[in-house]
């Protein structure tokens, strides 16, 4: 059995236009990722055209380590894609004629890893269902928005984050500041970091949110100074929703380890500025930034905790 993917750069058409050195740069840096991906997993085929490439490999071990590696890379220089990893073959053949090259790939395999691809409007990799059901463990759960005009949203399976706390943090915080900097530059790009936002924070064991306490609290740090940003352009209350809902997931499947339960971890933040924002804007945030279990305990302790003050 083989296992292809279909990658395209994120935004490269807005760089060639408006940004030619930065366009120059990441392509610069997406060939020199493949080609170093490919020196570590010599049994993988890699074809490119441009910004986006075709990899296929016998191995899903290989294809996942190597896009894993691929992401990591490419983030470390802010170039971000939208991938598909499936089962398939590419056909590929190579033409190297006089005035004629290029790769032509003969199997409908192909065309399925693009529409896979193409149907993901969010930075991430879009994983068949057959190879998430079979290989669970490095996948989660993350959404992308269809239209950047409607309120739609759909779920998909995006490879995990396998790194340790520290490293996760700081994807954590580099895509939050990239979807606050997209939002500055263009509102409409925004939707693309949702799926970035939502794999990494999916990423943390419900374990490691819960009992160390240093990383915890530093999340909320970074919460708290996401509300400066909650205005019509950037909207950051959605990915402070996103990056909490998970965390209150956490405390619902394993504050027992801290002894402390959903109620009691929601009462112990009840004052943080966050909070107060999500409280106010609750009703008009999308169920899938915030589910709603999670919208009731959230706001039925805060007005439980504003009551007793008025009472006192």
């Amino acid at each position: 059995m083989s296992f292809i993917s279909f990658i395209d750069l994120v935004g490269i058409t807005s760089q060639a236009e408006l940004l030619s050195d930065d366009y120059k740069k990441s392509i610069f840096c997406f060939e020199k990722a493949l080609k170093k991906c490919k020196e570590r997993y010599e049994q993988i085929c890699i074809g490119v055209f441009s910004d986006s490439a075709y990899i296929q490999s016998e191995s899903i071990n290989d294809l996942v380590n190597a896009l894993t590696e691929l992401r990591s890379d490419l983030f470390d220089v802010r170039v971000f894609f939208t991938a598909s990893l499936t089962v398939g073959t590419l056909g590929q053949c190579i033409h190297k004629e006089k005035r004629f090259s290029g790769m032509t790939l003969g199997n409908p395999e192909a065309v399925k890893a693009y529409i896979l691809q193409n149907q993901l409007k969010g930075i991430g990799i879009n994983v068949d269902s057959t190879i998430a059901k079979e290989h669970n463990s490095f996948v989660v759960d993350s959404f992308y928005k269809k239209n950047p005009l409607l309120e739609e949203y759909e779920s998909f399976k995006d490879l995990r984050y396998q790194y340790n706390v520290g490293t996760l943090y700081t994807f954590l915080e580099c895509s939050v500041f990239e979807y606050i900097k997209i939002g500055l530059l263009d509102n409409a790009a925004q939707r693309y970091y949702y799926s970035l936002v939502k794999t990494v924070i999916a990423s943390f064991k419900s374990e490691e949110l819960v009992e160390k306490e240093l990383l915890l609290q530093k999340i909320l740090l970074l919460l708290d100074k996401l509300n400066n940003y909650c205005n019509d352009n950037i909207k950051a209350e959605t990915i402070i929703a996103t990056i909490f809902n998970r965390i209150m997931d956490a405390f619902r499947e394993k504050g027992h380890l801290k002894q402390m339960n959903l109620e009691e971890f929601i009462e112990k933040n009840v004052d943080r500025p966050f909070v107060k924002l999500l409280c106010d804007k609750l009703s008009r945030i999308n169920n899938v930034f915030i589910d709603k279990t999670n919208k009731k305990v959230l706001l039925d302790v805060y007005l439980q905790i504003k009551s007793n003050l008025l009472n006192i």
